[in-house]
């Protein structure tokens, strides 16, 4: 595999822009600034620049997920090894047990580092900026033990416990060491558990073994012994001793202006602590003291090491939030006398890493041109370097663009897995017309208009239009549009994980296992402070009564017990527990593996309702309980809940909102404790009338409304401000959720968050707004603002590996002019790839609801259906909330009649556009959207084909069967025997017009829209002979299930579509997804 990527490095080395930044490098010209990289290329460059120079490299990228694609990349195309250098988790308070797994995998990186045996390094950013131990140390740590050698035991024991290592009566863990008579165990980070036999003082024999059974599993000649912690006070600067003068001369200092300050007691007692030998937890705070100097994994370098920073702004940016991050959390700490200020520096500044960054050779690698930078370059050069999309499993489409390719006079390299993967994709190519070569040895690259089918695996395709030549990986080919291939669903699960659906299968007392300490005792869900921050965390009962606190963050840790069980002589069932960090639990590791996820499911579910539940709230002082109930006599039919405070020590219930005979809810108390804001409704029984945000004085019980003026819905997630003078809220408007501030003494109100789709937002103590939303173009991340400000600063970038390789499409806005008058918003997504010279097929997406609003976020459907080569368009027609509460409720007693001709004259002002098809126009529309599809069946409309989901067929029927009455008792204004408008928009009643194929999807489990109502459509369809197809989804409700029903639904609709408008076939056949015939 080497020989054939080496011939793709010697051809991008002799691209013009390679020679003449080899050129700058060897003049000693740094940093160089190179743009027009997107991952997959910065890979490809640093690998040709290491096949021709062999200079070490470090790339510096900004997290885990590109380190790892980074490295994985790099390693096909070098045929080396490569290293990963990762942040780890800082271990600061004492009695607190924490795995050590990332700080050995440093260790293992570093140690390599040291030994000049890492020439590649990938590292994210905030692992390099961690301080460490100096190299010298490491390697005075570092252990080697050969067959023959000789040791003086007590040396050599004295010598581990140096190195961090415990001493343990049996082996259990990393990190531990026994010594009994002439045999030691030990089990070093990144190596296998060793037993080493001596006779006399002589390495006899040694051999990996099973810390389970005890039993040697092979044989083997030596072993290398790394340290098992960065901070090691034997091998500080001076040794112990010095380590501890600077503790004591740190504590004389505090002490001399607050003797009774905590840290100076924690100082000194773990002074006492470490001078006689006594365990110590938390040994990180002390980092700083055993190594005074800062030193970074940049101290392990060659001089001669190449630094490539992948992707420089993201970079930049992880840097800056890793040091304030660390800062934030330092400081608790140091409050409550934890951490001792003087040495709380345990990573260097962004700064200080550009500053050492700088005695090296430094490429700067970015997909476009910035200012934003670690380094400021010296000299910019840009590649002419393509990316390539995912073809999603299209192979049509695949061979059509190879045959472009091909025809250009460019030759096309595919790489493959293995020899018989390789095989069976030409055979693919070949019923496709396109022949192909094997290059098993990858010993050429294609030649001008030819295709080469090679061994290897990058993370994405690339051109290079310079050399003429196409790189296509077999998983861009084959893969689904997300990138990511998941296993057939089991026809049936047989497994114990199949009984742990949610938190409600656990009860205090049950088995469970997590990942790193083994089986323990589920002992209840408690609430702690843990600096500074109250969170919820599951506590797990171990053997010797330690306990281990969980937080939700790390529920998928953990899972419920499946392993057997024994019982005692009278017949009672017992299982051993672990011991936190033993491994005497690795029997049922792997079954307890599988059920992982499945709790974790359940758990944070659990979590994140309790936290988005809007029906309670608790007084700032604890001592009272606001909750929401509905005590009507028909709950399923009156929306009037009220809010009830009642003495958390018990007593009556006072209800506060009696006087309105409407929706109350969303209770949450001043932080001062005066006030109670919630969302209140005026119309009865109407579940979509307009969300208004009140105030109740808890001395007075007067009510005051404080968005009177504001003509849409005040969304659930409004927030105090710690004075308790104003109250941030979102609100539903124009395709938007702008955040509003209204000052609660006043009740003037402003728009502090224009524009934005706001999915979720709070106020942080350090006077910034954060918040998260998206674009149709642009997946959701994390942001900043200043409260006042005006300028957003985007805090995460997880999704722009995304982003550089994929064409998403962003949404333009149109308005149409739609019944009586009224302006209808529509967003509008052009196929990816976009062409304005050729014509598209079109569908029309119904929103469900019918009372909500297309947004301009990202989702899924508004990429797959542009992906396929489809304009996609979104319409908010009358019934769409954020346009004016008249709008929204205009379609109460009106189902088919406004919104249908909303919709009609926004496909006429569609198919008037250049790059519409109006020969090849679609349908499709989900709950409402789905009642919609067959509204449109029964009368005049310019579709193609239809695709109803979860939709309304007879309202009649329907009327008993849902689970809120209420709804059609408002909408329908009564009942099916005493209200004609279930007659009068019921699609049944037009069957004699039905003639549209028809793609109908619904739910077995639909509590809302029985099921049954597309069975009658369908039954109907099929009596007429017109072209339909049902799919049942046996296990969800009112929208498909995600992970498992969502690829299905994409895929039927693509299929549909295909088949009636043109366009991208589907990437699989759906018959077989069903079936379980097909991964997918």
């Amino acid at each position: 595999m080497a020989q054939g990527m080496n011939k793709l490095n010697e051809a991008l080395a002799s691209l013009p822009e390679v020679r003449e930044l080899l050129l700058s490098l060897d003049a000693g010209t740094s940093p160089i600034a190179v743009s027009g990289l997107s991952g997959v290329h910065r890979a490809q460059l640093t690998a040709a620049v290491r096949h021709k120079t062999q200079r070490p490299l470090l790339i510096v990228c900004a997290d885990e997920n590109e380190a790892n694609r980074m490295a994985g990349d790099l390693h096909e195309l070098l045929g080396e090894d490569v290293s990963l250098l990762f942040a780890r988790e800082w271990q600061l308070r004492d009695r607190v047990f924490a795995s050590h797994g990332w700080e050995q995998q440093r260790i293992g990186s570093l140690c390599s580092l040291a030994a000049g045996k890492a020439p590649i390094l990938v590292a994210t950013v905030d692992g390099l900026m961690q301080r460490t131990l100096p190299p010298d140390a490491l390697r005075g740590a570092v252990t080697d033990i050969s067959l023959g050698d000789r040791f003086d035991l007590n040396a050599l024991s004295k010598r581990l416990v140096e190195s961090g290592y415990t001493r343990a009566e049996t082996v259990e863990g990393v990190g531990q060491f026994a010594l009994r008579g002439g045999i030691l165990d030990v089990w070093s980070p990144l190596s296998a558990p060793v037993r080493v036999e001596f006779f006399d003082d002589e390495v006899d024999a040694m051999g990996e073994f099973d810390v389970t059974t005890q039993r040697r599993t092979q044989n083997v000649k030596s072993l290398t012994v790394l340290p098992a912690a960065e901070v090691l006070p034997a091998l500080s600067d001076g040794g112990r001793e010095k380590m501890l003068e600077r503790l004591g001369r740190a504590a004389q200092k505090i002490a001399k202006k607050a003797e009774d300050s905590p840290i100076v007691q924690t100082l000194r007692s773990d002074i006492e602590r470490l001078r006689n030998d006594l365990p110590l937890g938390g040994m990180d705070r002390y980092l700083a003291a055993c190594y005074p100097d800062e030193v970074c994994a940049l101290d392990y370098l060659s001089p001669d090491t190449l630094i490539a920073v992948s992707d420089g702004m993201r970079v930049l940016e992880r840097s800056k939030n890793y040091h304030w991050e660390l800062s934030e959390d330092v400081k608790p700490l140091i409050e409550e006398g934890v951490l001792s200020g003087e040495f709380a520096a345990l990573a260097l500044s962004q700064e200080a890493l550009s500053h050492r960054m700088g005695a090296f050779p430094v490429l700067l690698l970015d997909s476009l041109p910035t200012s934003r930078n670690l380094l400021p370059p010296r000299a910019i050069l840009s590649m002419n370097a393509r990316s390539l999309p995912s073809y999603g499993g299209s192979l049509e489409t695949a061979a059509g663009d190879m045959e472009r390719y091909l025809g250009a006079g460019c030759g096309v390299l595919v790489l493959c897995g293995n020899e018989t993967r390789a095989k069976n994709f030409r055979r693919l190519l070949e019923e496709r017309n396109i022949r192909a070569q094997l290059n098993l040895k990858n010993d050429r690259l294609p030649a001008p208009h030819e295709t080469v089918i090679g061994l290897g695996a990058l993370s994405a395709g690339s051109e290079y239009p310079q050399l003429k030549l196409v790189i296509l990986t077999e998983g861009q080919l084959t893969a689904p549009l997300s990138g990511k291939r998941a296993k057939a669903r089991p026809k049936k699960e047989t497994s114990a994980r199949a009984a742990l659906r949610s938190y409600e299968d656990l009860s205090p007392g049950d088995l469970v296992v997590h990942v790193h300490h083994g089986i323990g005792r589920f002992a209840g869900i408690e609430r702690m402070r843990v600096d500074g921050v109250d969170k919820d965390y599951i506590k797990i009962c171990y053997a010797g009564n330690d306990s281990l606190y969980v937080p939700a963050t790390q529920l998928d840790m953990v899972s419920k017990y499946i392993g057997g069980h024994g019982e005692d002589e009278d017949g009672q069932i017992r299982t051993k527990l672990s011991k936190l960090g033993g491994t005497d639990w690795s029997r049922a590791k792997t079954k307890a593996r599988a059920a992982a996820k499945d709790l974790a499911k359940g758990l944070i579910a659990l979590y994140a309702e309790r936290q988005r539940r809007p029906g309670f709230a608790f007084s700032p002082d604890s001592k009272e309980l606001c909750f929401i109930s509905n005590h009507t006599d028909h709950p399923e039919a009156n929306t009037n809940a009220d809010l009830f405070v009642v003495p958390v020590t018990g007593g009556e219930a006072k209800c506060i909102t009696a006087d309105n005979k409407a929706w109350d809810g969303t209770p949450k108390y001043s932080p001062d404790g005066r006030y109670i804001a919630y969302r209140f409704q005026v119309v009865p029984g109407h579940e979509s009338d307009r969300f208004r945000l009140a105030l109740y004085d808890r001395a007075t019980g007067e009510k005051r409304v404080l968005t009177e003026d504001i003509d849409n819905w005040v969304n659930d997630d409004f927030l105090w401000t710690p004075d308790s003078k104003s109250i941030y809220f979102g609100v539903q408007e124009l395709g938007a959720v702008p955040i509003y501030k209204v000052d609660v003494k006043s009740g003037k109100h402003a728009k502090v968050l224009p524009d934005r789709a706001v999915a979720t937002f709070c106020l942080g103590n350090d006077g910034y707004l954060y918040y998260t939303y998206s674009t149709t173009g642009k997946p959701s991340a994390l942001y900043r603002m200043k409260n006042g400000g005006k300028t957003e600063q985007q805090l995460t970038f997880l999704n722009q590996e995304l982003e550089d390789e994929v064409d998403i499409r962003p949404s333009e806005v149109m308005w149409v002019e739609g019944a009586e008058g009224a302006k209808i918003q529509v967003f509008v997504v052009k196929p990816h790839d976009f062409n304005p010279n050729k014509k598209y097929p079109l569908v029309i997406n119904v929103h469900g609801g019918p009372q909500m609003q297309w947004m301009n976020s990202f989702r899924a459907d508004w990429q797959v259906y542009p992906g396929a080569g489809y304009v996609i368009a979104y319409p908010n027609p009358h019934g769409s909330t954020g346009y004016g509460q008249d709008f929204t409720t205009s379609i109460s007693g009106d189902w088919g009649g406004k919104p249908y001709e909303d919709v009609i004259k926004v496909t006429e002002a569609l198919a008037k556009l250049p790059y519409v098809d109006a020969d090849r126009m679609g349908a499709m529309g989900w709950s409402y959207g789905g009642y919609f599809m067959n509204w449109l069946q029964g009368h005049d409309h310019p579709f193609k084909c239809l695709a109803s989901m979860m939709g309304l067929y007879d309202l009649r029927s329907m009327w008993g069967t849902t689970e809120e009455l209420w709804f059609p008792n408002f909408d329908l204004k009564g009942q099916p025997w005493n209200s004609e408008l279930y007659k009068k928009w019921s699609p049944s009643e037009y069957v004699e017009n039905f003639k549209t194929p028809t793609l109908i999807l619904t739910g077995e489990r639909d509590y809302r829209v029985s099921y049954t109502q597309s069975i009658q459509y369908f039954s109907v369809l099929q009596t007429l002979g017109i072209p339909s197809r049902l799919i049942v989804f046996s296990n969800d409700g009112h929208w498909p299930d995600t992970m498992n029903s969502m690829p299905v639904y994409y895929n039927a609709h693509l299929e549909w579509f295909h088949k009636y408008l043109g366009g991208d076939p589907a990437p699989w056949d759906t018959h077989k997804m069903m079936n379980n015939e097909v991964e997918y």
